[in-house]
């Protein structure tokens, strides 16, 4: 809205600056979470996860829930103190009704709302303790195997050959994405390898891959944290077995130049809902 250039531009720096932090301290936050929640499943059966960080900031708590959700998959509460009182944001599972959950421990809260799928809440830190046993008690009640299997759903199935800049072009125009408007994940079926698969990371944990799109057209992709696929995917590329995948897209630039990348959600081989394998 700023009609002054010096002053619109010192405004989107601030901004700019204002998010760098926002995502440090988003990056650190979750990383402290994690922690926590691997020593808190190596000690006991947990079924819902109560995470408190004293310094962590109100406005990144829910990111940090949505986090932990993914890389554990059980529903999780993440606490911090703001002014004297605990704040919480919830996310859950498919399956689980965290508002169920948390009216089973309203008596540990002075206030919460929200739906099945994500809440906020308001307690007293003596009440943390407490709560942490009913939240897991409560979200116990409605786990299943099935319930802990974790599910992908997607948007629309594309062919290879239809990720073209045009289509990107077309895309973009959905966003911004979050919350209340997730990015698109497309299934690509019997996609095949242009190389051999490589580990991405210091420790390999995730994967990069280079796919043919069409005729001498090839796009690279990359999986984070599916670097347990990677014996798979090179045996595909060694077999030349299709592969089906689950993606999103977005745009890489490297030393000025901008190419259209996926994102892989998850990958098996065409063929493994016929024979198991992955």
């Amino acid at each position: 809205l700023e009609e002054d250039t010096d002053k619109a531009l010192k405004l989107a720096d601030r901004l700019e600056q204002a998010n760098v932090e926002r995502q440090s301290k988003d990056r650190a936050a979750a990383a402290d979470a994690v922690t926590r929640v691997e020593r808190m499943i190596t000690a006991s059966e947990t079924h819902g996860l109560v995470v408190y960080g004293e310094d962590w900031h109100p406005g990144i708590i829910g990111i940090v829930a949505s986090r932990v959700v993914e890389r554990f998959y059980r529903p999780c509460a993440v606490l911090c103190s703001v002014q004297g009182e605990i704040k919480g944001s919830v996310r859950s599972i498919e399956g689980i009704n965290i508002y169920d959950a948390l009216e089973h421990c309203k008596e540990h809260l002075i206030q919460f709302g929200g739906h099945m799928y994500a809440a906020g809440l308001t307690m007293r830190e003596e009440h943390i303790a407490a709560f942490r046993a009913a939240f897991n008690e409560a979200v116990g009640r409605q786990i299943t195997a099935e319930v802990l299997t974790p599910v992908l759903t997607y948007d629309a199935e594309v062919t290879a050959s239809e990720l073209t800049d045009r289509f990107w072009a077309v895309l973009k125009q959905f966003g911004p994405h979050g919350p209340e408007n997730a990015e698109p994940i497309f299934r690509l079926r019997e996609v095949t390898l242009n190389s051999m698969p490589k580990p991405m990371g210091k420790t390999g944990d995730h994967l990069r891959l280079e796919l043919t799109t069409g005729l001498d057209a090839h796009m690279k992709a990359v999986g984070f944290r599916l670097g347990k696929a990677l014996p798979m995917v090179q045996e595909a590329f060694t077999q030349q077995w299709p592969l089906d995948l689950l993606v999103s897209l977005s745009e890489n630039t490297w030393r000025g130049r901008t190419t259209l990348e996926m994102r892989i959600h998850d990958i098996q081989r065409s063929d493994a809902d016929a024979k198991g394998a992955r």
